[in-house]
């Protein structure tokens, strides 16, 4: 198992994404680098992603400005009032839910953490709720704002969705996405920009949990307002920054993680056998690679900003029929085995 140079903190991704981006990259080397209260939050913060032949990302002016205060609910007792004057929106919450600002997207998106499941418990899950403004509409409806989403993210058809009224909006809601814990996700549409709310688990999936779920679910939706951002938002789409694919190499884009790359045209991974795994804790992606005298089968996991891969070869059943038991048997106790420290410096 081999392990990359340090990544690009511009690049950083911490998703499996990251991986499958890896693999699709750099399936032929043994390292690879990944492409990778009342509050008033600071204007949004900027995302970019580095391309030598896209023009300057268009800033999006701030819009008029009216008192924020005037559209906004009344703190009452046991909820306060939460205010983004750089993102537009409002909303009243339960005074013992802890507010946080997202990791990913601080100046974009509020969260809001409330009870765990079991306090006691070394793993255990607890409600939350997220608030984000994602960028202009586009032309989008909230229906199909939602249909986007669930198309790039490759939701599960079976989900169901339904129409709802939210801070005075029509909204759309998939409710029951899969994830650590289920996942309720609403889209708005609001004066021509994106706003998504998300909370998990759902009320009906944790017995435990229900009171608290419907109850910030109802505090937020139930008082949420709109009005318009006040920050200048800089928001760069991928056909503004993508490089051009050429006769030698082909533009790969992942719309879900907000990056895209060039890697030589005659590099064809085998799409089908890409695979979300975890190996040693931490997330990974497995594939086959056909290219070379012989396929190999490869893992990428992704620990710390570094990319390690695992390569098992040859990994051709119908050649090599006799010699997939022995190569099973190495596979399964490497990547059943991976651990991670730190470095002797």
């Amino acid at each position: 198992m081999m392990r990359s140079r340090r990544v690009p903190a511009g690049l950083r991704r911490r998703s499996v994404p990251a991986a499958r981006a890896a693999a699709l990259a750099l399936l032929a080397v043994s390292a690879c680098s990944r492409p990778e209260g009342v509050q008033t939050p600071s204007p949004a913060l900027v995302a970019t992603v580095a391309s030598t032949t896209a023009a300057p990302a268009p800033t999006l002016p701030p819009t008029p400005t009216r008192d924020p205060l005037a559209a906004c609910p009344v703190e009452t007792q046991g909820m306060r009032l939460y205010l983004s004057l750089g993102n537009g929106f409002c909303f009243l919450y339960p005074a013992h839910y802890e507010l946080r600002h997202d990791l990913e997207r601080p100046e974009e998106a509020i969260t809001l953490v409330g009870p765990l499941a079991d306090p006691q418990a070394l793993e255990t899950i607890g409600v939350v709720l997220s608030v984000a403004f994602n960028g202009p509409s586009e032309g989008m409806t909230s229906p199909q704002y939602a249909a986007r989403w669930r198309e790039i993210h490759q939701a599960p058809p079976e989900v169901p969705e339904y129409a709802e009224t939210i801070g005075g909006r029509p909204a759309w809601t998939v409710n029951g996405l899969p994830g650590y814990g289920t996942e309720r996700r609403s889209f708005v549409i609001v004066d021509g920009f994106r706003y998504s709310l998300l909370l998990t688990p759902v009320p009906e999936d944790v017995p435990v949990l229900t009171e608290e779920a419907n109850l910030i679910w109802e505090a937020v939706t139930g008082s949420l307002a709109f009005f318009p951002p006040q920050a200048s938002h800089d928001y760069v789409q991928a056909e503004e920054v993508c490089p051009a694919a050429t006769d030698s190499a082909r533009l790969y884009t992942s719309l879900k993680d907000g990056y895209c790359l060039l890697y030589p045209a005659d590099f064809e991974p085998d799409a089908d056998s890409l695979q979300d795994a975890t190996i040693g804790g931490a997330p990974a992606v497995v594939f086959r690679d056909p290219r070379g005298p012989w396929a190999s089968r490869q893992a990428i996991i992704v620990y710390r900003d570094f990319a390690y891969t695992i390569v098992a070869q040859p990994w051709e059943p119908e050649r090599f029929p006799s010699g997939i038991e022995f190569l099973d048997r190495v596979w399964d106790t490497v990547t059943g085995s991976p651990a991670f420290f730190n470095r002797w410096n």
